[in-house]
């Protein structure tokens, strides 16, 4: 089988403006639902990774200022920011044959930041 991972990935900037990350949100989950069917009968499976929050050198100077980082860590459930590494299994498994009749899924990996 062959594998299409996509990644929904959300700035900083567009957490803080919820209003504009849910239309990119809706149009990519609506994307992958769409490519599943798709080409599934060609031995091809279709999903998403949705990471929330994560520590990365794109975002470390403006989580460097404590009020922001407070706020942002208030919004996860877990109360903490996710590493690469949190979003490494899930990949890695999406990419095997593991994951050979997963087709069509949104998975977040945001500490729950989805549920609220």
């Amino acid at each position: 089988m062959k594998r299409i991972v996509l990644f929904l990935t959300l700035t900083l900037i567009s957490i803080l403006l919820s209003a504009c990350t849910s239309g990119s949100t809706v149009d990519l989950t609506n994307m992958v639902k769409l490519l599943a069917p798709m080409y599934a009968p060609y031995g091809v499976t279709v999903n998403n990774v949705a990471p929330g929050t994560i520590y990365t050198d794109r975002n470390k100077e403006v989580l460097a200022d404590s009020d922001f980082h407070e706020k942002i860590i208030n919004g996860i459930p877990v109360k903490f920011i996710g590493s690469p590494e949190d979003c490494t299994g899930t990949v890695v498994m999406l990419c095997s044959e593991s994951s050979r009749f997963i087709t069509g899924e949104n998975i977040f990996i945001d500490g729950g930041k989805h549920l609220l």
